[in-house]
This record gives structure tokens, C-alpha cells and sequence, in this order.
């Protein structure tokens, strides 16, 4: 399953079939937000600016109960200034087969500002990826509604917790199978690619 979510980098779009394959396919849905259009590597800005995300954990522990990832998020404009983060939805993918039991459950997130911190679900969305494209064989995350941050926050910490899934990386042109591509996206920005390499049985 997938979330949505936003993080540095620069934006990569996923090539030829789908951006994320998952088993037991039921029901679509659709996001409120619009997929923020262009967006290309060539092309990593827009009006509301680019996710920046540094990845917290490079390596993950595929199928094992409790993994997860971290991520710091902010955003920059299309100078490399910080924004203020403002109220907004968060939206992860990933480009990866998901297997297991309960794969189209939502996702547990928890969001830390300073010494502050909050949870709640990215709702799993069926038939669309973090671009707008639509499949039966695609699908993403999101928050079930914006996350509300006090003025001048200029950066979060996020939390996903991957519920013991199992990921088969379906990333094109990685140096090792193991190497998996992960999406973010704040609100209307820009979203960015972060790899992440997986560890265990799975692959």
C-alpha cells in the first residue's frame, strides 16, 4: 500500500507501467487534491513550490512488524528559499508490489514540530497514483485531512509506519533490486523522490 507524503529531492516520474502494483485490488477512490501539474525532473518546481524531504531511514526492514520510514519535510520555492509550512495534506507513494494481509489498510503516520507530535491514517487511495494517473493497478496515500501547524513552522518530522508489509521494488534503473523509490508530496508542491533500500527475505 502507499502513502502520500512530502520530502527533499527532485522530482522523478515513474516510467512505462505503473508507479505501484498491489494484490487484492477492491474499490477506487479519488483524492481531493489535484495532481500538481508538469513536475518533470526537468521541471522540479511549480506555483506552490517543491517538496524538500531528508530521508531519516535509508535503509528499511521489509517485512518485518514495525517497520517504517522518516522523513524531515519542508518546502522551498523555485529560488530554494524556505516556505513557511502551512495547513495541508501530506501524500506518500511507492514504487513497489505491496503483498500480505490487509494491504489496502490505511497507514499510521505521526507528525513531530519541536516537541510537539500527533498521529493519525493515510487513507489508502485505489486507482490513481501521485500523479494522476489512473489504473486498477495503481494506488497512493494520503492524510485524511490537513495537518494544522502553528505559523512560521518551517519544517516536520514524519512517521510512517508500514504496518510488517512486504515490498517488491518495481523502481526502474536502480544499480541493485533492492533499491525502491518512495514519493512525497505537501499540499499542491511539487512532490519528491527519496530511494530507500530494503532489507529482508522479500527480495
Amino acid at each position: 500500500m502507499q502513502l502520500r507524503l512530502i520530502i527533499t529531492g527532485m522530482c522523478l516520474w515513474c516510467l512505462a507501467s505503473a508507479c505501484k502494483q498491489k494484490a487484492a485490488f477492491n474499490s477506487s477512490g479519488e483524492s481531493n487534491l489535484s495532481p500538481a501539474a508538469g513536475g518533470s525532473p526537468d521541471d522540479p518546481c511549480g506555483p506552490a513550490g517543491t517538496t524538500k524531504a531528508e530521508l531519516i531511514t535509508p535503509t528499511l526492514a521489509n517485512g518485518v512488524p514495525g517497520n517504517y520510514l522518516a522523513y524531515e519535510i519542508s518546502i522551498a520555492d523555485c529560488e530554494g528559499k524556505v516556505r513557511p509550512l502551512e495547513a495541508n495534506r501530506i501524500l506518500f507513494d511507492v514504487d513497489a508490489r505491496f503483498t500480505g494481509a490487509n494491504v489496502n489498510a490505511a497507514l499510521v503516520y505521526t507528525v513531530n514540530v519541536g516537541e510537539k507530535s500527533f498521529e493519525g491514517e493515510l487513507r489508502n487511495i485505489q486507482g490513481s497514483d501521485l500523479f494522476g494517473r489512473t489504473g486498477a493497478n495503481l494506488f497512493h496515500y494520503a492524510t485524511e485531512k490537513k495537518i494544522e501547524l502553528a505559523p512560521k513552522t518551517s519544517s516536520l518530522r514524519l512517521r510512517i509506519d508500514l504496518a510488517g508489509h512486504q515490498m517488491k521494488s518495481t523502481t526502474e534503473g536502480t544499480a541493485s533490486p533492492d533499491q525502491m523509490a518512495t514519493y512525497l508530496r505537501f499540499g499542491d508542491a511539487r512532490a519528491v523522490q527519496q530511494m530507500v533500500r530494503l532489507q529482508g527475505p522479500p527480495n
